[in-house]
């Protein structure tokens, strides 16, 4: 099996994604966008998902995983990390830090975004993955 993951090229495209909303995030707090544009939240809960699980999913799709499977667990295992992202976030809260001002409607409104997101980068991943592949195997050979 080692071998396998060993022969391979490393998946820079993956890696990058994986890592880009946890940037994302860094960088919407340390130029205060969170609180300068109330959108950010959102935008990032939708945007963040669909980079972390596009992510995933290409990693997935180096396995044995056909496309189809490959899109369902990586949809699960993202709609899986936003469930506990948002319980983490109830659990500090209750733990009485301020200025979170957590409501139900704006945990539901981000295991919305962020699970469409996450889909919706899973599809991206599985399409662009494809679309490699065909345009690798359309390209000549040249000796």
């Amino acid at each position: 099996m080692a071998g396998a993951w060993s022969s391979r090229a490393y998946p820079y495209v993956a890696d990058a994604l994986i890592i880009s909303p946890f940037l994302a995030d860094t960088l919407g707090n340390a130029f205060n966008f969170y609180n300068t544009f109330d959108a950010t939240d959102d935008v990032l809960h939708f945007l963040n998902w669909i980079l972390l699980v596009a992510g995933i999913t290409l990693l997935l799709l180096r396995t044995y995983l056909r496309p189809l499977a490959a899109w369902a667990l990586a949809y699960g295992i993202g709609a899986a990390a936003i469930i506990w992202w948002e319980t983490a976030e109830w659990a500090v809260q209750k733990a009485g830090t301020a200025g979170l001002d957590l409501t139900y409607g704006d945990t539901i409104g981000d295991l919305v975004l962020s699970s469409t997101g996450g889909a919706i980068g899973a599809a991206l991943a599985v399409w662009w993955s494809r679309s490699r592949v065909a345009n690798l195997s359309a390209s000549p050979t040249f000796p």
